[in-house]
C-alpha cells in the first residue's frame, strides 16, 4: 500500500515496484486511493495531470478548487461497490471538464480505503448537451422550439389549476413578413428573423420564455403575470417592433407586428384552448388593420380601450346589483411567538351569468379607472353589515381580519373621513381589523400614507405593508411608516426552498423586519419546505394554498 499522504500534503505517485505499480503509474485512466477518511492518498500521474499537480507539490490557489470539486463528489456517507460519480472540474476560464468517477470501498489490514478510477467524459457531456440543446431550440434564432414551448405550456396550464395561478401568452405573427422574403430572398428574412428574435428577449425577464413556433409566428410565455401587465408588453413590443429599422446592403426596411393574448388561468380546459384563443385574438388583430394587440376576453372580439371601457360599465353594474363577494384565507403563525392567526378578506366577482371572475381580470381596470374607493366601501360596507347580523361572540380573544385599502383610496383624502368613520362604528368592536397597504401605494405618497396610517392605528387598527420586495424596495423609508406587519412578496417566498438567493433576500427582510419591532408574513407558501425554511428564519406569519385555499365569507 502506498504511503498515506494528508490530503494537504505533497500528492504521492510512488507506490511499491511491482506489476501493480506499473498499472498504476501508466493507465491512461485516472486512477487515486483515498483512505478512511476520504483523504487522497494517492494518485497516478493521469489524475494528477487532470488535476494540474506535479508530482510532489502542494495544491496552488488556482488548482485547489479542481481538487476539492473530486474530493467532494468522491465522499459520500455510504458507497456501494462500483458507486458511479460525475464530477465537474472548474476551469480557470469558467468552464468545467467532465469526469465520470466510479469508487469501491476496500479493506487493507483491516483499515478501510477506497480506490477510484476517473475517466474523462467531457467530449461525450458535450454531445449529449449539443444534442439536447438542438432538440429544444430553433436553429436559427436560437429561441426555444414549439417543443420545449408546448412543455412550458403545459407546465404553466398545470400550475393554474393546481395552485389557482395567473400566467399569460402573447401569440405574436410578423405582418407583411412574407413580402420581404419573396423581394429580398430568404438569407434577408432569416436575418430580419434573428433580430426581431434579440428584440423579444430584450423586453421579457428571464423566467419568462420567448420561442418560434415556426415561419415569422412567435410565442411569449410569462410566468406569474396579471392580464393588465401582460397587456402592457404586449403593447410595448407592437411599438419596439415598429419603430425598428432592419437594414441590409444600404436598404432599410421595416415590419409590425399582430400580437394576441389570452391569460392561463384554472379556467382554461386545455393547452389547446389557450393556444387556439391567443391565435384567434391575432386573427382578429390582423383583421382590424395589424400592427396591433388584441386580448381575448371571454369570447368577445374588441379592442383593449374599448374593452375596458366594457369593464367599467360592468363594474359600476355589479356594484348596483351586489355582485361582489367576500372570501378569506387563514394566516398562520410559523415562529408562535405568541401570534394568533388572523384572516386576510379576499374580494371576487360574479359576472352576469353567475360565474366566478378572478381579481386579476377586473381589480386592474377599475384601478385605472378610479372605481376602487366605491369598491373598498362597498368591502367596508359588507363587512359591517355581516358583523351586526352576527351574534356577539363568546371568544374571549377577538378575531382578526385583514381588509387590503387601494393605492386610490389612500391617494383621496375625501375618503379618509369616512373611512374613520366607518371602522369606529359599533360593530368593528368584535374584530381586531387591520389594513393592507401596498408597498408601491404607500410610497407613491408617503406623507399622505403615513398620515391614514396613525388615523387608523389612533382608531385601534393594525397597518400591514404588502407586497414588500416586489418593486424597488427601500428600507429606509420604513423606519417612517406606521406598521405592524411586513407582509414579503410572493415572488420572493415562491422558491425560496430552492434558491439560495430568494432565501437570502428573506432572511435580510426579516432581520430588518424584527429589527424595527415588525412582524413578518411570508405570502404564496405553496411548498411544505418553505414553511420549515420559515421557520428557520423566524418569520412569524405565513400565508398561501399549502395552508389554505380561500373559502366563501359565511355571512
Amino acid at each position: 500500500m502506498p504511503q498515506q499522504l494528508e490530503q494537504k500534503g505533497p500528492l504521492a505517485l510512488v507506490v511499491p515496484d511491482s506489476l501493480f505499480a506499473h498499472c498504476f503509474r501508466s493507465l491512461s485512466d485516472g486512477l487515486f486511493v483515498l483512505d478512511g477518511d476520504y483523504r487522497l492518498v494517492a494518485a497516478n500521474p493521469v489524475l494528477a495531470g487532470w488535476l494540474g499537480l506535479d508530482r510532489n507539490e502542494y495544491p496552488e490557489p488556482e488548482t485547489r478548487p479542481r481538487l476539492d470539486a473530486l474530493l467532494d463528489c468522491s465522499c459520500p456517507l455510504d458507497v456501494p461497490d462500483g458507486q458511479r460519480f460525475e464530477c465537474a472540474l472548474p476551469r480557470g476560464d469558467g468552464s468545467s471538464d467532465w469526469l465520470e468517477v466510479r469508487l469501491t470501498p476496500v479493506a487493507l489490514d483491516g483499515r478501510p480505503y477506497f480506490a477510484g478510477i476517473v475517466r474523462d467524459i467531457s467530449d461525450h457531456r458535450r454531445r449529449i448537451d449539443r444534442l439536447e440543446h438542438q432538440a429544444r431550440h430553433d436553429p436559427l434564432t436560437g429561441l426555444a422550439n414549439r417543443t420545449a414551448f408546448e412543455d412550458r405550456l403545459r407546465r404553466l396550464h398545470e400550475d393554474a389549476h393546481a395552485n389557482d395561478h395567473t400566467h399569460a401568452l402573447l401569440y405574436l405573427d410578423l405582418d407583411h413578413f412574407k413580402v420581404v422574403n419573396d423581394t429580398h430572398g430568404h438569407p434577408v428574412g432569416d436575418r430580419l428573423l434573428c433580430e426581431i428574435a434579440g428584440l423579444l428577449l430584450a423586453h421579457v425577464r428571464d423566467r419568462d420564455l420567448v420561442a418560434r413556433l415556426g415561419g415569422d409566428e412567435f410565442g411569449i410565455l410569462l410566468e406569474h403575470c396579471p392580464l393588465h401587465h401582460a397587456e402592457a408588453l404586449g403593447q410595448t413590443l407592437v411599438q419596439a417592433i415598429d419603430r425598428h429599422r432592419f437594414a441590409w446592403s444600404g436598404h432599410s426596411f421595416r415590419v409590425s407586428a399582430s400580437i394576441g393574448l389570452t391569460t392561463i388561468t384554472r379556467d382554461r380546459a386545455s393547452c389547446e384552448e389557450v393556444l387556439s384563443f391567443a391565435d384567434a385574438a391575432c386573427y382578429v388583430a390582423k383583421d382590424n388593420g395589424r400592427n396591433a394587440l388584441q386580448v381575448y376576453f371571454g369570447g368577445v372580439r374588441c379592442t383593449g380601450k374599448r374593452r375596458e371601457l366594457a369593464w367599467v360599465n360592468r363594474l359600476q353594474a355589479a356594484l348596483d346589483q351586489n355582485r361582489f363577494r367576500l372570501f378569506y384565507q387563514r394566516i398562520v403563525p410559523v415562529a408562535f411567538r405568541g401570534q394568533r392567526e388572523y384572516r386576510e378578506l379576499l374580494l371576487r366577482l360574479v359576472d352576469e351569468q353567475g360565474q366566478p371572475v378572478s381579481a386579476a381580470e377586473f381589480l386592474p381596470v377599475a384601478e385605472r379607472y378610479d372605481l376602487m374607493p366605491a369598491i373598498d366601501r362597498w368591502v367596508l360596507e359588507r363587512l359591517r353589515r355581516s358583523l351586526e347580523a352576527m351574534p356577539l361572540s363568546s371568544h374571549r380573544v377577538k378575531p382578526s381580519y385583514a381588509v387590503n385599502l387601494s393605492g386610490a383610496s389612500l391617494s383621496d383624502r375625501s375618503f379618509h373621513d369616512q373611512l374613520i368613520e366607518t371602522v369606529e362604528h359599533p360593530a368593528f368592536d368584535q374584530i381586531e381589523l387591520c389594513f393592507e397597504i401596498t408597498e408601491s401605494a404607500a410610497i407613491r405618497d408617503l406623507d399622505r400614507a403615513v398620515n391614514l396610517m396613525e388615523r387608523l392605528r389612533g382608531a385601534g387598527c393594525r397597518i400591514a405593508l404588502d407586497d414588500f420586495g416586489k418593486g424597488m424596495s427601500s428600507f429606509g423609508y420604513l423606519k417612517h411608516l406606521p406598521i405592524d406587519y411586513l407582509k414579503i412578496d410572493g415572488s420572493l417566498v415562491r422558491q425560496m426552498h430552492s434558491d439560495d438567493r430568494d432565501f437570502r433576500i428573506v432572511e435580510a427582510i426579516n432581520q430588518m423586519a424584527q429589527h424595527l419591532g415588525f412582524r413578518t408574513v411570508a405570502e404564496f407558501v405553496e411548498q411544505p419546505a418553505i414553511v420549515e425554511r420559515l421557520a428557520e428564519l423566524g418569520v412569524d406569519f405565513a400565508q398561501g394554498f399549502h395552508l389554505h385555499r380561500p373559502e366563501a365569507w359565511k355571512d
